[in-house]
């Protein structure tokens, strides 16, 4: 374990790695340290799976046009396009290693957006939540696209999905259209 008093630490534990890239795809962040803890960076192996971006923190964006989304950020930002699912979803790659999700949203439903993070357990990770009290909106359950995942809200209203890898999935085995893996 890497301990870090603050993000902006990273780069530089990142910097001594002979290959960085490898690094951020096993680095996992406690969100949850138990009360009066310091939050603590750990090296683990997670399960890889085609239907999720390698990226452990996520965000999850919403749009009212899924496609207008896709051209615009991808036009203007450089992005590209990971998965298309249906036109109600999306994922774009940023960078070497980072991804954004698009989700679309009904006109008669304010825009929301929230924050993925990628756990090696989800369940372990649901019950730290639940013990420290958490609103949870959804609780664990699986996914055709090989996720374990559960949604919760933060002390302020921010949503969060936590999603664990439990299967290597194709996007195109549940109906996905494949950009740039």
């Amino acid at each position: 374990m890497i301990p870090l008093n603050d993000l902006s630490e990273i780069p530089t534990a990142v910097q001594r790695f002979v290959n960085p890239e490898a690094f951020w795809r096993e680095l996992q962040f406690r969100l949850l340290p138990p009360a009066g803890a310091r939050a603590e960076v750990q090296l683990r192996q997670m399960l890889s799976n085609r239907s999720m971006p390698t990226a452990i923190v996520i965000p999850e964006l919403a749009y009212p046009n899924i496609g207008e989304a896709i051209t615009w950020l991808c036009d203007a930002f450089g992005f590209n396009l990971r998965i298309r699912i249906g036109d109600h979803r999306a994922q774009l790659n940023v960078g070497n290693g980072g991804a954004v999700v698009l989700i679309e949203t009904a006109a008669q439903v304010g825009l929301r957006s929230s924050v993925m993070v990628r756990v090696e357990n989800a369940d372990k990770h649901y019950a730290q939540a639940q013990r420290y009290g958490v609103r949870i909106i959804r609780g664990p359950a699986d996914y055709p696209y090989g996720e374990r995942q559960y949604n919760a809200e933060d002390f302020v209203g921010h949503r969060w999905c936590f999603s664990q890898s439990i299967t290597d999935v194709d996007p195109r085995d549940w109906g996905a259209t494949r950009g740039l893996l």
